[in-house]
């Protein structure tokens, strides 16, 4: 009787280990995780587009579960497709600002990743690897839940992925919107108070510690393949990439952001927080403008110039200590 007892005893524990054990390949994997999302809608008779790029890295705990801190680095600078791939993938990040109140984990079999928000104190779903053909779900995006039903699911370069529609949101946002195992949602606006303004497109490149994805989907006008990872330019006129000149320069001091034209310039200049709060504004006709930052908080900006001369948009990422 005693040797039954331990038998069953041994195979429930088996069994428990087994269970824990991943499904799917993991997305944080105990390393650091990192994701490029282009993150800008098209503007004028132009098309800007500029990279997030997220990091996973360093551990933290939350109501006796462990989290991966959020931070966001500067988007990387580079123009050729080939060549930016390779320097993203060999980048050492910077974590140039800690994403307040937001924390990632994925499951303990790895089929689920959840984003926690230390604010609220609630989890969102991110990507869940279980999901089958037909199912529908809820995602939360801030200001509500979105519903969707999975469209289909298949396997590609060895990752599951699990395409899906959405059944109460507008078409603004074209498809495909998908779950890839190991590396997440390909859609940045599934992320609570993720960059909404004045849009969200998908995810560009990802990378941890057993892979790097190269996103070579077409999602609404834009084909990602085209793309280069991080940082970059587009203009529909004639598409192909393109780097327009800035005929400025930016300076960022303790209390102040000051931009200097090399001649007169007749511009609209705004500041944006990177959830798209709006937090100045100016038209400029001269050569220089100051922009107090007395009343900012530490963390990342979208400068934006808009010349009305040319009608052609600069952006620069502002970095305010």
């Amino acid at each position: 009787m005693k040797t039954k007892l331990i038998y069953a005893l041994l195979l429930s524990a088996f069994c428990l280990t087994t269970h824990a054990e991943s499904q799917y390949k993991s997305v944080l994997n105990n390393g650091m995780a990192r994701w490029s999302f282009i993150d800008q809608r098209p503007c004028t008779n132009f098309s800007f587009f500029e990279s997030t790029d997220m990091i996973a890295y360093g551990d933290t705990i939350f109501n006796d579960i462990v989290y991966k801190k959020l931070y966001l680095d500067q988007s990387f600078d580079s123009y050729s497709s080939e060549e930016s791939n390779e320097s993203w993938k060999n980048h050492t990040p910077q974590f140039y600002w800690e994403w307040d109140y937001h924390f990632i984990r994925e499951s303990e079999d790895t089929s689920k990743l959840y984003i926690y928000s230390s604010y609220f104190d609630e989890e969102y779903l991110v990507s869940d690897m279980n999901l089958q053909k037909g199912e529908i779900f809820h995602l939360y995006r801030a200001g509500g839940s979105l519903e969707f039903i999975v469209d289909s699911v298949y396997f590609k370069n060895d990752l599951k992925h699990i395409q899906w529609n959405y059944t109460n949101y507008d078409d603004s946002l074209e498809g495909p919107f998908t779950f890839i195992e190991s590396v997440g949602s390909n859609m940045w606006f599934i992320y609570p108070q993720g960059c909404t303004h004045p849009g969200t497109l998908g995810l560009n490149c990802f990378q941890n510690q057993a892979i790097f994805y190269k996103n070579d989907e077409v999602i609404g006008h834009l084909n990602f393949a085209n793309l280069p990872c991080g940082y970059c330019f587009s203009d529909t006129g004639n598409g192909t990439n393109s780097i327009p000149k800035n005929n400025y320069s930016v300076f960022v001091q303790k209390d102040k952001v000051e931009i200097l034209f090399d001649s007169d310039a007749n511009v609209d200049i705004s500041l944006y927080n990177l959830n798209g709060i709006l937090h100045y504004k100016r038209s400029l006709h001269s050569q220089n403008i100051v922009i107090p930052t007395t009343e900012l908080s530490k963390g990342v900006y979208i400068l934006r110039v808009f010349d009305k001369n040319t009608n052609k948009l600069y952006t620069n990422k502002i970095i305010y200590n």
